[in-house]
């Protein structure tokens, strides 16, 4: 089979990134199938089995256009059976299979949380993508609910196929050690409800003096001064930011973590909670959308608009040695339902059904 990927992704360090690259590592080593990734950057490894094809142009909206025009052409040339995009849209193709990966609905849930252009290309290009597609991923049942929501008549086209971790303990060297901070992962955007985060946090050093640092690791997004929103609740000494942290700097930080707190508006994963409890720390996180399928038992759910609430579960965690004893044995557990693994493996499922049907067809 010939298979034809969106590729872009793997140029970036977002989660699609990740993700993307996680996913294809597996299918080039596990399948006989040759791949043909589209848009892939230079420094993309090209076999026997793979090849690569590359955009010229180089600004974000000029290469998507690009990319609508020329990934056709090159679906015919290389005589593709199916084609797949890890990133929501899809070019329009005739003859071919077509899969998308669908990581959340924000542009339809939150829609106030995103850039003003990559509202606008989701909500042009998702549809058509929906649409069109022969079968569709969605990385968690909360997403596969709001794509229903949306689009009813792709229910029966959708697949669950949750993502897993990134990072695993064995990359640190402290996993064992109590932890000495609480911690957030994730962009500083505003869907990561940072202010209401910070807001809680100012209110438990009021009631406990001797609480642990928080530590917001991630990368700058858009909208969010994180460094201001820091100083306006006057937690200078008490917060530390580390930016564009690698991977070992985050293996180090969540293994020296007391838990995660993680109250974002909406999540289509939520990979940092997967990610936490795979190094047993428990998660503080939303009661919204995909948070508590992934956290299972081993979280305190808080309503992320209630600012009370949140600080009460972070004292909570802190306090109660016992139930923080009992997350972490959930965590440990929770953690090991999630596999790259199994993840590529039915995703590879998926692409050779759709292009097995295309063929019928």
């Amino acid at each position: 089979m010939r298979i034809g990927v969106d590729a872009r992704p793997l140029a970036t360090h977002t989660g699609i990134g990740r993700y993307t690259r996680e996913i294809l590592a597996r299918l080039t080593k596990v399948s006989a199938h040759q791949f043909f990734l589209y848009g892939a950057g230079t420094d993309e490894p090209s076999g026997e089995r793979t090849r690569t094809r590359q955009l010229s142009l180089n600004r974000a909206f000029t290469r998507s256009m690009q990319a609508r025009l020329q990934f056709p052409r090159w679906a015919r040339e290389d005589d593709l059976d199916v084609f797949w995009s890890p990133r929501h849209h899809l070019p329009r193709l005739h003859d071919v299979a077509t899969v998308v990966t669908i990581h959340d609905m924000v542009w339809r849930k939150v829609p106030g949380t995103m850039r003003p252009m990559g509202r606008m290309l989701e909500r042009i290009y998702m549809p058509q993508a929906l649409s069109s597609a022969d079968s569709i991923i969605a990385v968690s049942r909360s997403t596969q609910r709001d794509i229903v929501e949306y689009c009813p008549e792709a229910r029966p086209r959708i697949q669950v196929i949750h993502a897993a971790a990134f990072l695993r303990p064995e990359r640190s060297t402290i996993t064992r050690e109590r932890g000495r901070h609480l911690l957030f992962v994730g962009t500083f955007e505003p869907r990561k409800n940072l202010s209401r985060l910070l807001e809680a946090y100012a209110a438990l050093v009021d009631r406990m003096p001797a609480a642990p640092p928080l530590v917001l690791a991630g990368t700058p997004g858009w909208k969010v001064n994180i460094r201001s929103l820091v100083e306006r609740h006057e937690l200078g000494s008490r917060v530390r930011i580390v930016e564009r942290p690698s991977d070992r700097d985050l293996a180090e930080l969540y293994a020296a973590a007391e838990y995660l707190v993680m109250p974002s508006l909406y999540e289509g994963f939520g990979l940092p909670i997967v990610e936490s409890m795979s190094f047993g720390k428990p998660v503080i996180t939303s009661d919204v959308s995909s948070m508590p399928e992934v956290a299972g038992s081993a979280a305190l759910l808080v309503d992320p608009l209630n600012v009370f609430d949140i600080s009460e579960k972070m004292y909570a965690l802190l306090n109660d040695r016992d139930l923080h004893r009992r997350l972490s044995e959930h965590a440990s557990k929770q953690a090991e339902a999630f596999s790259w693994d199994r993840a590529a493996m039915e995703t590879l499922n998926v692409l050779e059904a759709a292009g097995a049907r295309r063929s019928r067809d």
